[in-house]
């Protein structure tokens, strides 16, 4: 046990000295003025397109001067059993060979993220592992950039990046009179429309795409700084990815609502917001709360609608138990309704151009807390864990298991989930690094006839792969043996989670589009090999 905390307290050492010539002797370097060579840029350039550029002179330098026995325990094999993992170092220069100040890098691989920033033109990531690992690279003014690099089984690793400039453009909104147009929009709509999005692509924007639960669609090839507080129409930069000309589109949500060219040479492009014709893309929902074992209506339950980024607010219900939302943007949105000493009601909805959506009559019975605990495959107890659930008879057709809602396990494993109804829960927990290491999915009654025991294991896990299009979305649900919905995953054209994992075993699927049309059905087995669903 010692040698192994000794030669770990040494790798963590070297881990401290490397990064210390990373971000102090490396960086004097890249900020110094690139020499007149008229090799150097076409070289630079080249290596711009596979993210990999030579170490500067002074850092190679530096490194050979390192002591020997330094440069020995550099190469130390990685372990899996070492919590510091992998550490990546590297330079982060411009094109024209200088430094990149501020930026952030990230590294993806089988679901585990890893998070760092570019200082000085260097930079650190510990707790990798050996494969090819997807980094990701972004900041203001950076044109963001996806590079696969392939690490071996060495303890460090180094590996060079060249980021390009971005092109900005000063976007500034009003009205048709000249006033602030984002401030003049949250007043008409009580921040119902607030999150107002600008895009640019090389091609013209559709006038729609694929709804989504958020209050901003990310389309395009550009990135948005919005303005924290606009006024007097300043309402962000926009940060192109090539030279002009470009498209430059408004959007709210998943709706264009008008775009225009960008030229060469153009510094600031201007949007004129028409407040009529926005307002009357709003709908509204109407819905009744009634109480589920006497069928009275519940007046002052609290009615929601709102944007997964944007929660909280609501309306309520008077003494018919009816009340009706306004001026709702058009997507999907999150429906909240809660009443005292009853259960809480949670669903996806979708709310198109204009609608008036009729919910319909939401039943509450009384709130069921939910108990069970967690234990490892020893049967010993596993404390901070991360739960979510979601009530089957809730779920509805847009984006199921969609929740904002966490509980966390005990130091004894134990936990509970306030606020429930009767009926089928389905439970996941996970716990470890990235919450993948291992985890816990179940189907139980509530209340239960026996105790809840959850039995974390190692996660298999099932890739998907589907059409990267922003027209379109999909809907993967996963059925356990009994045919009771476990879990479902919600993918768009830029998803983050491209896969889903799960304890070891059969499971039935269905695949559905925007549309909710069904497009594919099978069974998945999971077990120690990763596989992959094509979705078409």
């Amino acid at each position: 046990m010692i040698p192994r905390l000794l030669a770990l307290c040494a790798l963590e050492m070297v881990a401290v000295v490397l990064l210390a010539m990373q971000v102090f002797a490396a960086p004097a370097a890249l900020v110094a003025p690139p020499p007149p060579d008229a090799a150097a840029a076409p070289d630079a350039a080249a290596h711009a397109a596979t993210g990999q550029v030579e170490a500067p002179q002074q850092q190679v330098a530096a490194q050979q001067a390192a002591p020997a026995a330094m440069r020995e325990e550099a190469v130390t094999p990685w372990s899996p059993d070492d919590p510091v993992g992998i550490l990546l170092t590297g330079a982060v220069r411009w094109t024209d060979g200088s430094a990149v100040d501020d930026a952030s890098i990230s590294a993806k691989l089988d679901g585990k993220q890893v998070y760092g920033d570019v200082n000085r033109g260097g930079f650190a990531l510990v707790g990798m592992s050996p494969g090819t690992w997807s980094v990701i690279l972004r900041g203001t003014g950076v044109k963001e950039s996806t590079v696969e690099v392939e690490l071996g089984d060495a303890a460090v690793q180094h590996h060079d990046f060249v980021l390009q400039r971005t092109f900005p453009i000063k976007v500034r909104i009003v009205t048709a009179d000249g006033a602030d147009g984002s401030t003049a929009l949250n007043k008409a709509t009580g921040y119902q429309f607030a999150d107002l999005q600008v895009a640019a692509q090389a091609q013209p924007f559709p006038e729609r795409f694929a709804p989504t639960d958020s209050g901003a669609l990310f389309v395009g090839d550009s990135r948005y700084d919005k303005e924290m507080n606009p006024r007097d129409g300043f309402a962000g930069t926009l940060h192109l990815g090539e030279t002009p000309p470009a498209h430059v589109a408004l959007l709210q949500r998943h709706l264009v609502l008008t775009q225009q060219v960008v030229q060469p040479g153009q510094s600031e492009v201007t949007f004129v917001l028409d407040l009529d014709a926005i307002l009357a893309l709003a709908g509204s929902a109407t819905v009744r709360v009634l109480d589920a074992e006497t069928g009275l209506p519940i007046e002052g339950a609290s009615v929601g609608l709102s944007t997964s980024n944007r929660m909280g607010g609501g309306a309520k219900t008077g003494a018919d138990g009816r009340v009706t939302v306004e001026k709702l943007s058009p997507g999907y949105l999150r429906c909240r309704i809660s009443a005292k000493d009853h259960e809480a009601w949670s669903r996806t909805v979708q709310i198109d151009v204009g609608e008036k959506l009729d919910l319909g009559d939401v039943r509450l019975g009384p709130a069921v807390k939910l108990e069970g605990t967690l234990v490892d495959a020893d049967g010993k107890p596993v404390g901070g864990a991360d739960i979510t659930w979601a009530k089957l008879d809730q779920l509805g057709t847009v984006m199921p298991f969609a929740t904002n809602m966490h509980a966390r396990s005990e130091a004894d494993g134990s936990f509970s989930i306030s606020g429930l109804g009767r009926g089928l829960i389905a439970i996941a927990a996970a716990s470890g690094s990235n919450g993948i290491q291992k985890i816990a999915r179940g189907v139980f009654e509530n209340p239960p006839t026996e105790p809840i025991v959850m039995r974390m294991v190692e996660p298999a896990r099932c890739n998907f792969v589907w059409p990267k299009d922003p027209a379109r979305t999909f809907d993967v649900m996963l059925f356990d043996a009994k045919r009771r919905p476990v879990t479902a995953v919600h993918l768009m054209h830029r998803s983050w989670q491209a896969a889903v994992t799960m304890p070891p075993g059969e499971y039935s699927y269905e695949v559905r589009d925007q549309n909710h049309a069904l497009l594919k059905t099978g069974t998945l087995r999971l077990g120690a090999q990763a596989i992959t669903l094509e979705i078409p």
